[in-house]
């Protein structure tokens, strides 16, 4: 599996909108693959970016690329910083962070396509 693999599942969910079909199968491939971020089972009512990113890689067969499953967005960069998973210069593939309220708390998670 390579990073276009990858990102050809993330297109398949375009446009995925909460409650639909496609956000609960999202849910389901998280929740379903063990181990379970901090025994957390994601609910619909939970934001689901970094859920998503989990799945995607889960789906792949490629949990290895980003070293852990998450469903919160600032528990996955305090692992990658613990980790030397940052990068100063994002490229295709790469996940990018962002602090909406600029307040030191990570509070969403895209992928650089």
């Amino acid at each position: 599996m390579n990073i276009n693999d990858i990102l050809g599942i993330a297109e398949s969910y375009r446009n995925t909108v909460e409650h639909s079909a496609k956000h609960r199968e999202i849910l389901s491939i998280y929740n379903n693959h063990r181990p379970l971020a901090r025994g957390y089972k994601v609910t619909e009512n939970d934001a689901w970016c970094m859920t998503f990113i989990s799945a995607l890689f889960i789906k792949a067969n490629a949990v290895d690329a980003i070293g852990i499953t998450e469903c919160g967005c600032q528990e996955y960069v305090n692992y990658a910083k613990k980790h030397g998973l940052t990068v100063d210069t994002p490229a295709r593939g790469d996940l990018v962070f962002y602090d909406w309220g600029l307040d030191g708390h990570v509070d969403h998670v895209g992928i650089i396509y």
